[in-house]
């Protein structure tokens, strides 16, 4: 086989160290190298593994894992095969970008969590169109070593050329159940009871037939043509500054820390409608989230989680304040999902009830610049203790440990904290609810930490857009405050415009 495996380092050094004992962010880019009007390609299968698992033997009987590859491209027996042999092998696929057949010059990339300790090897299938079973893979398994001994990456390419190409031996060669053909079934099959060759010569037969594309098919291989070329990169995690800010009237509503998780768009904390889950009562009636992590861990172990403690420690009273930093793999973890306690309340909060409603990273793990505002409008009654001053929190002369179940659903309401309006809170003002359906209370803003902090609006550069953010905040506090002392004022202007410009 004359498949090139290009490595960016040698094995005793020059490879990219990792911290260990940590899954690590690794993209998977594919590319169609062949010429114009040739072979295409079905998604990419692969799977990350400790080096056990074969997947096929040239000159042998091709599994039903590859069959599954080399007749229509589904892989639908590779997975399960795969976990089959090692349950904690990462597995993936890489789809075109347009969705379909990967077509010559095109791409395709994803971003998997690879545990680089253990699965240090690389296997991988993709059916070649149009055809009836042929496929690209490996036959050793342990002929790509993505991660070395240490468990460093090793950068790598593989390039894939026309006598790379397989024929599975399970399907007769020939237009009649050709896979990706104008008028031919991939459903329909001759079997042909053979063996796994090298073989690309045999994809001439189908020249100068239409394809489901459009194109006529015109092979123009050799045995030297690269057709397929796969890449990796790790992908690092980033610093994420969140800043949460009470934008509620004097004497209005304060707010419970801030308990998040950056996520794959999995874990849904609960339903408007629904009757509410442990982790969002623990959030609702107290603020502790004792519960809310677990479930977030327990629905995705590698989520990313935090929480933002007012500045000074207590409640987020109205004006107040409060920051952290944050490590995030935002390739994987694109969405936010948050909850925070609102007081005075028996079970009041603020949360998203849709997982992905909040994507701060885009589906290549860069950064999407974002802030939430959450109205009045978006505080939700959890449903779950009657509303009232018995039990409140953060009321003097009321126990948050006092409860009178209300076995309710969780519903979107505002109004009935009046109820508490002239009550004294526990921070000593006498409380003034002062909230309609589009009164403002509550805003996280994101931006990559430590990277620019006077980029405010988070674009990557220092200009108008940040100086007016830094104005419309004088006097005030939140992001605008460069120099942390606590006020918007001129030393955090002259900050801004000392940086003036690209940001570093």
């Amino acid at each position: 086989m004359k498949t090139r495996t290009i490595i960016g380092c040698a094995l005793a050094s020059g490879c990219v160290g990792l911290a260990h004992g940590d899954f690590v962010q690794v993209r998977v880019t594919v590319e169609n190298l062949a010429a114009e009007n040739s072979v295409s390609f079905a998604p990419l299968r692969f799977g990350f593994h400790n080096g056990s698992y074969d997947s096929f033997n040239a000159g042998e009987t091709a599994t039903e894992a590859i069959v599954s590859i080399a007749e229509g491209g589904s892989g639908s027996a590779f997975f399960p095969a795969f976990k089959a042999d090692q349950e904690d092998a990462n597995l993936g696929s890489v789809f075109p970008n347009p969705p379909g057949p990967l077509l010559p010059g095109a791409t395709g990339t994803t971003v998997i969590n690879v545990d680089p300790d253990v699965n240090r090897y690389f296997t991988f299938g993709a059916m070649v169109v149009p055809s009836n079973d042929y496929f690209i893979g490996n036959d050793v398994p342990t002929q790509y070593m993505l991660f070395d001994e240490n468990g460093d990456f090793v950068p790598t390419t593989i390039v894939q050329t026309a006598s790379d190409l397989w024929d599975a031996g399970s399907e007769v060669d020939g237009v009649f159940g050709a896979a990706f053909l104008m008028g031919s079934s991939n459903d329909d099959h001759i079997d042909e009871n053979g063996v796994v060759t090298a073989d690309f010569k045999d994809l001439s037969i189908f020249d100068g037939e239409t394809t489901a594309a459009g194109y006529v098919f015109d092979s123009q291989l050799a045995a030297d043509t690269e057709v397929y070329r796969i890449t990796f990169e790790i992908v690092p995690p980033v610093q994420v500054a969140v800043t949460v800010e009470n934008l509620a009237a004097e004497n209005s509503v304060s707010f419970a820390p801030l308990r998040f998780g950056f996520h794959n768009g999995t874990y849904d904390a609960f339903n408007a409608g629904e009757t509410a889950t442990d982790a969002i009562v623990s959030i609702a009636e107290g603020g502790s989230g004792s519960a809310y992590f677990p479930a977030f861990m327990e629905a995705q172990p590698d989520a990313d989680l935090g929480s933002v403690l007012p500045n000074p420690a207590g409640p987020l009273l109205p004006g107040a304040s409060g920051s952290g930093e944050f490590t995030v793999n935002g390739a994987v973890n694109r969405y936010f999902s948050f909850g925070a306690m609102v007081v005075p309340s028996n079970d009041y909060f603020v949360g998203n009830d849709a997982p992905t409603q909040y994507a701060l990273f885009d589906d290549t793990g860069a950064f999407v610049p974002t802030t939430i505002v959450l109205t009045a409008s978006d505080i939700w009654d959890a449903g779950s203790e009657v509303d009232g001053i018995f039990g409140a929190a953060f009321l003097m002369g009321s126990s948050n440990d006092d409860h009178i179940d209300e076995n309710g659903v969780v519903t979107p309401d505002f109004k009935d904290l009046s109820i508490f309006d002239g009550a004294t809170t526990a921070a000593g003002y006498v409380f003034d609810s002062q909230l309609s359906a589009d009164t403002e209370v509550y805003r996280i803003s994101f931006k990559l930490a430590n990277t620019c902090p006077a980029d405010l609006n988070g674009d990557g550069m220092v200009g108008g857009e940040d100086l007016g953010l830094l104005l419309a905040d004088w006097g005030g506090t939140g992001a605008s405050d460069l120099d942390g002392d606590g006020t918007v004022g001129g030393s955090d202007l002259g900050l801004l415009l000392a940086a003036w410009g690209g940001c570093p």
